[in-house]
């Protein structure tokens, strides 16, 4: 999902292949690549693309197909998303962002009277080796 055309194809290959969507779920997170500062242009953008506008692109190109199912979207989001946490300012952004994006259009799709269900999923924070080393280990800014 780095790249902007990676989710027009994901959805057309789902459209072409099942011939209509009935849910949508949108599970998916990245760290900034290999060799990029997180808290660089280029790293904060990344992450901006991963973690938010292409969520926003699959649910624009999923939504006709879901509306005519009457089906639903599942959006997998953080607990970064609600409380901001320390060296996490970049990812913290995007998932805030989500999190104000499918709120606001939960609210519109109801005002519209159109029948797809939102569900907002929010993961707590991870209490694993790996999430322990990758903050102390996070540059900063």
């Amino acid at each position: 999902m780095a790249s902007l055309e990676v989710p027009e194809l994901v959805v057309q290959f789902a459209l072409d292949k099942l011939g209509g969507l009935d849910y949508l779920v949108l599970n998916h997170l990245g760290a900034a690549p290999a060799g990029t500062r997180a808290h660089s242009a280029q790293g904060t953008s990344w992450l901006r693309q991963v973690n938010l506008l292409s969520y926003v692109q699959l649910t624009s190109l999923a939504l006709p197909s879901l509306t005519d199912s009457k089906g639903s979207l599942v959006v997998v989001s953080s607990l970064l998303g609600r409380v901001p946490a320390s060296f996490s300012s970049p990812y913290s952004a995007a998932k805030f962002a989500l999190d104000s994006f499918f709120g606001a259009l939960q609210r519109e799709l109801h005002v519209q009277d159109v029948n797809v269900a939102i569900t907002r999923c929010v993961l707590g924070l991870q209490d694993g080796a790996s999430a322990k080393e990758g903050v102390r280990e996070a540059p900063l800014p």
